[in-house]
């Protein structure tokens, strides 16, 4: 039987410099998505990449003395390198100099030109350089944008464009909307979003004139591709839309679009009414998440508050950042992160909770078994406790997953080490072990620990990736990335007698951090 589909972006990224950990943030949570749906058996298509045909992009380079496609390449592989360190499973990164992209935006602005929907005009107003974008005077705070309010990013530009009839599909979305109101989520996003359109949707610029770099309009040299719309086209040109029609047919429409809270507008009102115009279905949903933190100013290049990717995998392991990020911060509104809270949380959870639960479990299990998993008794209250948290664990993970709340999703996976430890703590296997009388309840409460800790190995693998498959190694149980989810989501699946190899510990404690973020 054929699996069923699942296709999920990112956004793509300006390579106008080096990555920073809010980057990859919006990687770990798609990413954790993506694994948790090819763990349930569905056919995983996941798609990131870069932004390369930006103005931002063209002057960063001229202002190293770079020429720009030198210079992005040699960005881009950096950023696939911060993908690697933190075990990013994209199908495929694009980058948006790739020529199947080039030959496949084209296709679709030729789709606009047939369908009537583009139109030679003036544009006159305010450009934000910095997000690339235009904005009405009502979305400035105190004349700035509302994403750089710290800069003077406006500019006033006045030139001729090619002009898409956004206004046409506003009672489209209204329609889209109103049906369909999971299509942005969560709903403070989508409310956002509602009052956008309530406004009344104008006619917007598609193009821009007299650059050098960028994606030519076709059948016009004068003018490219205003960047935006290059950018958003990714997701249909990804999966082969006008070059490979039988990678589009399996894949298109997406699942989930996941992007951040500053670019809502695009994806959210412009990138369906795109599709409308091409005649392309509309995509399942986006997913807004909010802003990592620091100090109470926002992660970002343009303000130079930034966590470097690398020194923090250094520090506290790519692993540990991946779970850090998303049980701090979930995956819905902003939250604060610093070296200090990581620090906290990693000693808290992983080195005291799941790390030390590994650890005594798979020494006891060696000093009184010889290494082998003792016996079970299913019908026995030694086990019932853990079995009774682990079953709800599963349930309750799964409906948080499904819905991209992460922090939910972790915390109900944190409540089976919390149980697994807390049945150490009730049924004392040390005090068992002094009395040949009670072996067989040893055994037990072992086999519970061990298998409570089998059973998180799986669990975790969509956050955790690399400690799952070494736990998975540890109690020799097939690897969480090919396992059968069926055959070992449930209770019991250990097979007792099997030899297990204890290792060095999975997270040893912190007792100081070194500071990774550079305040502006």
């Amino acid at each position: 039987m054929t699996a069923e589909k699942f296709y999920v972006t990112t956004a793509i990224v300006y390579v106008n410099d080096a990555p920073g950990l809010h980057y990859l943030y919006e990687q770990i949570g798609a990413d954790a998505l993506a694994r948790f749906q090819r763990q349930r058996g569905r056919d995983v298509f996941f798609l990131t990449g870069t932004d390369e045909n930006a103005t931002t992009v063209d002057r960063a380079a001229k202002a190293k003395g770079e020429d720009t496609r030198v210079f992005v390449d040699r960005l881009a592989e950096l950023y696939k390198r911060a993908a690697k360190v933190y075990g990013i499973s994209y199908d495929r990164f694009i980058r948006t100099t790739d020529a199947d992209h080039v030959e496949g935006v084209q296709w679709f602005v030729r789709r606009w030109i047939e369908n009537g929907d583009i139109y030679e005009s003036t544009y006159e107003g305010l450009y934000c350089v910095s997000c690339e974008a235009f904005y009405e005077e009502a979305d400035l705070v105190e004349g700035r944008c509302p994403f750089h309010s710290g800069r003077d990013t406006i500019e006033k530009l006045s030139e001729k464009n090619y002009f898409f009839r956004l206004s046409k599909y506003q009672k489209a979305l209204e329609d889209l909307y109103g049906q369909h109101p999971e299509f942005c989520e969560p709903q403070i996003r989508r409310n956002e979003v509602l009052g956008w359109i309530e406004r009344g949707l104008k006619d917007i610029s598609v193009s821009r004139r007299g650059l050098s770099w960028g994606i030519p309009w076709p059948d016009d040299p004068e003018q490219t591709v205003y960047v935006w719309f290059d950018a958003l086209i990714n997701y249909v040109t990804g999966v082969g839309f006008g070059t490979n029609d039988a990678l589009f047919q399996r894949y298109w429409p997406a699942d989930v679009h996941v992007i951040g809270k500053d670019i809502s507008r695009f994806h959210c009102i412009y990138w369906p009414a795109m599709l409308l115009s091409a005649g392309v279905e509309l995509p399942k949903q986006v997913w807004v998440h909010g802003f990592l933190d620091y100090q109470g100013q926002r992660l970002s290049k343009t303000s130079g508050n930034m966590i470097d990717p690398f020194a923090a995998a250094e520090e506290w392991g790519a692993d540990a950042v991946r779970y850090l990020v998303l049980r701090q911060v979930g995956f819905a509104t902003d939250g604060d992160v610093s070296p200090e809270i990581f620090s906290a949380r990693f000693n808290a959870d992983l080195a005291n909770g799941l790390g030390n639960l590994v650890s005594r479990t798979l020494a006891m299990v060696e000093r009184y078994f010889g290494s082998r998993v003792p016996d079970p008794d299913p019908a026995g209250p030694s086990e019932a406790a853990v079995r009774d948290v682990a079953e709800r664990a599963l349930r309750d993970h799964d409906a948080a997953a499904g819905q991209l709340r992460f922090a939910d999703a972790l915390a109900a996976a944190f409540t089976l080490v919390d149980a697994a430890n807390k049945h150490y703590t009730r049924t004392q296997p040390w005090q068992l072990a002094r009395d040949p009388a009670r072996r067989a309840e040893l055994g037990a409460s072992l086999y519970a620990g061990a298998e409570a800790i089998r059973l998180l190995a799986y669990l975790l693998w969509p956050y955790l990736p690399a400690t799952s498959e070494r736990i998975a190694d540890q109690l020799r149980v097939p690897s969480p990335a090919t396992a059968d989810w069926a055959e070992v989501a449930r209770w019991g699946a250990l097979p007792p007698g099997t030899e297990l190899r204890p290792g060095p510990a999975l997270f040893p404690r912190l007792e100081a951090n070194k500071v990774t973020s550079a305040p502006a």
